[in-house]
Parts: C-alpha cells; sequence; structure tokens
C-alpha cells in the first residue's frame, strides 16, 4: 500500500512537469487580476513553462503611486518563498509556484512542499498503523 502511494505521488509529479495550467492577466491591484482576485482566465502552458508566477509590482514617482498584478505562466523553477526587489521608484514581489492554478488567491507556494507533506504524512501513518 506504501508503495503504492508514493508510486502516485511520483507519476503525478512528473506529469505535472510536462505541462502546468496558469492563471493569466495583468491589471491594476484593484482589478479583477488584483488582490481581489476573480479573474477566471486560465491557459495551458507549453512545456517549456515549469512554473506559474505572480507579480506585484509598486511604481511610485512625484507622489503618484501605480499598483499592478501580473500572473503568468513562467519559466523559473518554483519556490516556496517570494522575493522583493526594491529599486528607487519601484517595488516588486515575485512568487513562482509548481502547481496548475496556483497562481490564483492567496499565497503561492511550491506543489514540492505540498507533495514532501503528503509523502510524511502517509509514512508516518503508515508506520503507525503497521504498529499495532
Amino acid at each position: 500500500m506504501k508503495s503504492m502511494m508514493i508510486l502516485a505521488v511520483l507519476a503525478s509529479s512528473v506529469m505535472g512537469a510536462f505541462s502546468i495550467q496558469c492563471y493569466t492577466c495583468t491589471g491594476s491591484s484593484s482589478s479583477s487580476c488584483g488582490d481581489t482576485f476573480t479573474s477566471t482566465t486560465k491557459t495551458n502552458c507549453t512545456s517549456s513553462y515549469v512554473s506559474c508566477s505572480k507579480v506585484y509590482a509598486e511604481a511610485s514617482l512625484l507622489g503618484i503611486t501605480s499598483k499592478t498584478v501580473t500572473r503568468a505562466c513562467s519559466t523559473t523553477a518554483a519556490s516556496s518563498s517570494c522575493t522583493t526587489a526594491d529599486i528607487s521608484v519601484l517595488k516588486t514581489t515575485t512568487c513562482y509556484c509548481g502547481s496548475d492554478n496556483c497562481n490564483g488567491t492567496g499565497r503561492v507556494t511550491s506543489a514540492w512542499t505540498l507533495m514532501v507533506l503528503l509523502l510524511i504524512i502517509t509514512i508516518v501513518g503508515t508506520t503507525r498503523i503497521s504498529d499495532f
């Protein structure tokens, strides 16, 4: 049973590596693509894309601030954290994730983190059941 579960997890991760589906949109932080995310535009990314991204950009110049959110397919590997760059008048926060439509609402996280957690739970649960 344990080996079947591990095989299923590995198979799903390999299948996910061939293509990924991401939300794709660009708009102000108050648009359907922004902080209150309601967009339903999804794209089946080509095999060269390995993750989904969400980029939050804020530009301030002469007292005027513009905030933009972009969600897209990405060639950058998924990670469990976001990066922030603050360059003079432009501040960006970029997040990458590796599962279908993971760049929607909430925090963008890595599919690998979730898979490892599920694998640990499965192993621990199987071990405790076999101890009885």
